[in-house]
């Protein structure tokens, strides 16, 4: 046998094997990251409203009006203190305070006097109770 030279054109081509696989990189292409709006709106804004809110919270809790008491309230003018006993409730004060007049009209006094927004009192308080003319 001897050996022809074979004329390639004449068949397909038919590659050899598994071709390693080639990325075509595009002539001006950046390899930045780019940010879509939503991206931009996350990275900057939960940030940003996270701070305001360190913010305000700091804000509200450095002016708060809301402090201690060092000493007791001052005593009104024109009362006197009591401290309340077991049992007593604002209707028995107010029925002692009023002597003979009206209990409804003591109850009010007493409430005004002590600032009370109900008629709830606990054992050991002190109330500022009119004193009597």
């Amino acid at each position: 046998m001897t050996a022809q030279a074979i004329d390639q054109s004449a068949f397909p081509y038919v590659p050899k094997g598994p071709q390693p696989a080639t990325r075509e990189v595009l002539p001006n292409h950046s390899t930045r990251l780019h940010l879509t709006r939503r991206g931009r709106l996350l990275l900057i804004g939960i940030p940003l409203m996270a701070a305001a809110a360190c913010l305000v919270f700091s804000l509200g809790f450095f002016n708060s009006p809301a402090t201690a008491a060092s000493e007791a309230p001052p005593e009104p003018a024109g009362s006197v203190t009591y401290t309340v006993a077991p049992g007593d409730t604002v209707w028995t004060i107010a029925a002692v305070v009023a002597g003979g007049g009206d209990t409804r009209d003591a109850v009010q006094a007493i409430m005004d006097l002590n600032q009370l927004e109900t008629s709830t009192i606990q054992v050991g308080q002190q109330l500022f109770l009119p004193a009597g003319d």
